[in-house]
């Protein structure tokens, strides 16, 4: 599977995302387009409205989740049960998950849960991970997207399906099909976008599959067809006979606010930064030189295709514009991009920092895998500091290594 295609993959989740659930991070604005046709057949809507109130009754659930996209897949089983909940983060629920990710190779057992008011992760060899009286955003961070996916929020949620049934660009009843044997109404939704920082607009399309009998949704696709979500409905409105809470007590729980920065499988600190050859939104080449010429230098990996980077980026120009005279460079190296995007998009934001294009084979060596990723680069070339995904408070950590290397 391609580079590239992951990452339009991973891009059409962020937009699949923000349909339904509460990872702030990813957030995307759902216009209505008057100049579109809404599409809302009787038979999508009659089937629609008997799967809203399907989800809207449950009140606990068990089920068997395979969630796979390219070079990812993740199996997990999930207990869910509606409750009082600080935040909305899984619908209304609480939450219990246990499940392996395959990745290039390897198997990494995870799990999670959410009693509605601390959230507890684990994953294979590592510490636990504890967040108190935690928000979405901060467990949305924590867990990433892979693993966030495996929750369906509609289950046993007050709102059930209304981000099917609202802003709706087309809506309409495809068929009936099977479904690991079962019977399914099989409905298509086409949905327009803003992604932030931009004004054009995005369609994304994805393909529901809703039991027959018990009309819980059983399966999506993503438009590509490459990122599918199956639902195995294992028991409804039973005991579940579990405890949300994966610590029984034998295991040291680690306090974290959910706001720290993500750094795994990135370049370590001290080690030198890879050699490149990238051009300018002119034309001009640059290569690992570059860096000598400054006290510090942010790289930035970003693409006009990621939210968060977008909102991410005026910081950083806030960041440029106070100390770029004292010693500080700030590089945007963009990735998964058709040529002349960024500069484009650069040139529309009026963004004075200096930007190079087609950074596709740098990411795959340093295997970057969540954008925006940061570096911050000395004048030899070797890392001081490192984080991926965007963070609150991550400026004011940038303005005080900053502050070190050019006093």
């Amino acid at each position: 599977m391609s580079y590239q295609m992951k990452c339009k993959s991973s891009y059409l989740l962020l937009c699949l995302l923000a349909l339904f659930s509460a990872y702030e991070s990813y957030s995307f604005e759902i216009v209505s387009n008057t100049n579109i046709s809404i599409v809302f057949d009787d038979a999508t809507k009659n089937i629609l409205k008997k799967v809203d109130s399907a989800c809207k009754s449950v009140a606990s659930i068990k089920y068997r989740v395979q969630y796979q996209q390219p070079e990812v897949k993740v199996q997990a089983d999930v207990f869910q049960e509606k409750g009082n909940v600080q935040d909305p983060v899984f619908g209304s629920s609480k939450v219990l998950v246990m499940g392996e990710k395959r990745i290039k190779g390897k198997t990494i057992a995870f799990k999670y849960s959410y009693d509605g008011k601390d959230f507890k992760f684990l994953e294979s060899n590592k510490e636990l991970l504890l967040i108190e009286n935690a928000e979405g955003r901060a467990i949305g961070r924590t867990l990433g997207l892979d693993y966030y996916m495996v929750v369906r929020g509609q289950f046993g949620s007050d709102k059930g399906i209304d981000f099917l049934l609202r802003d709706r660009v087309k809506s309409s009843y495809v068929g009936m099909v099977k479904v690991n044997e079962k019977d399914a109404f099989h409905i298509k939704i086409i949905n327009s976008y803003k992604a932030p920082g931009s004004d054009k607009e995005i369609k994304s399309e994805t393909n529901w599959y809703f039991d027959k009998e018990t009309y819980l949704p059983i399966k999506f696709v993503a438009g590509d067809g490459k990122s599918i979500h199956e639902v195995e409905i294992l028991s409804v409105n039973k005991d579940l006979g579990v405890k949300f809470d994966i610590n029984n007590n034998s295991l040291v729980e680690k306090k974290i606010t959910g706001k720290e920065a993500k750094t795994d499988g990135l370049l370590e600190i001290g080690k030198s930064f890879p050699d490149f050859i990238l051009k300018d939104l002119n034309g001009k080449t640059f290569n690992k030189g570059v860096f000598k010429k400054y006290k510090i230098t942010i790289v930035d990996f970003w693409g006009t295709w990621c939210g968060p980077c977008l909102i991410a980026m005026p910081q950083l120009q806030e960041l440029y514009n106070e100390y770029h005279d004292d010693g500080l460079n700030l590089i945007g190296i963009s990735v998964n991009d058709k040529p002349n995007k960024p500069k484009a998009y650069v040139e529309q934001k009026g963004y004075t920092y200096q930007f190079l294009e087609s950074g596709d084979d740098l990411a795959r060596i340093l295997k970057l895998d969540m954008y925006p990723t940061i570096f911050l680069i000395d004048s030899e070339g070797k890392v001081i500091y490192r984080e991926k995904g965007k963070r609150e408070g991550a400026k004011e950590d940038f303005v005080k290594i900053i502050e070190k290397y050019i006093r």
